[in-house]
């Protein structure tokens, strides 16, 4: 066996390291999920705290990550819908540090606001979702979005057709109630923001695998819809 010399073993260290962190910066690139979604309500049984680590407009700091929410639909909102149809999200609360008042301007199709920021409300990550059968695999490429409270005064109700996985019905619009951001960049870009409802869908039992595990539970009533957005300081 022939020996190497130890310069030689340190370049080969140095390239494999760098190889690496390459693959790592790869992997990181993640992308805003490009698409518009029902939410429900959601039971499922009990998860542990997971800490997360976000980075976004407002600092790098740790969440503390819980049970999940809702579990929101690749839907189409008003005749729109997005390029991805399969990235399901599902929704956990969230605690983490209070903010610093931030005032936002939130554009969508549901028209422009002028939105005072409160606190996080929840950490969506990108799923597959399943009512039965096989899953497809857990979305990689795409980041996860942490969703913020706002204030926000909304016009007047606005009806709206939503079709998804579970059905199609007409619902109202009643108020804006958060905007969710990406996880793991500062800029804006990518945002969703997320409307309450009135409606008479429901779903059922669901199975869903994201980064944090398999879980299956049941969906309740159709609660939200969280549609492409731009956002800008005020």
């Amino acid at each position: 066996m022939s020996s190497r010399s130890p310069a030689r073993l340190l370049a080969l260290l140095i390239a494999l390291v760098g190889a690496g962190v390459a693959a790592q910066t790869t992997d990181s690139a993640l992308r805003p999920v490009v698409g518009y979604f029902a939410c429900y309500q959601a039971q499922f049984r009990s998860v542990p705290i997971r800490i997360v680590r976000t980075r976004d407009v407002f600092g790098t700091r740790s969440v503390s990550v819980g049970q999940p929410l809702s579990v929101c639909s690749p839907a189409t909102v008003g005749g729109r819908r997005g390029s991805d149809s399969r990235t399901h999200l599902t929704c956990n609360s969230v605690a983490a540090t209070p903010l610093a008042p931030r005032q936002w301007r939130v554009t969508s199709m549901f028209g422009t606001l002028a939105a005072s920021v409160v606190a996080p409300s929840a950490y969506c990550a990108p799923s597959s979702a399943a009512k039965g059968g096989v899953l497809s695999a857990v979305p990689t490429t795409i980041d996860s979005y942490t969703c913020y409270s706002i204030k926000a005064a909304f016009p007047s109700p606005k009806k709206v057709s939503v079709a998804d996985e579970f059905g199609t019905s007409t619902d109202t619009v009643t108020a804006a109630a958060s905007v969710c951001i990406r996880a793991s960049t500062s800029l804006l870009s990518g945002a969703l923001a997320c409307y309450s409802l009135d409606s008479t869908m429901a779903a059922r039992s669901v199975i869903v695998a994201s980064k944090f595990g398999l879980l299956k539970g049941s969906l309740g009533a159709r609660t939200q819809v969280c549609v492409r957005s731009l956002v800008r300081s005020a």
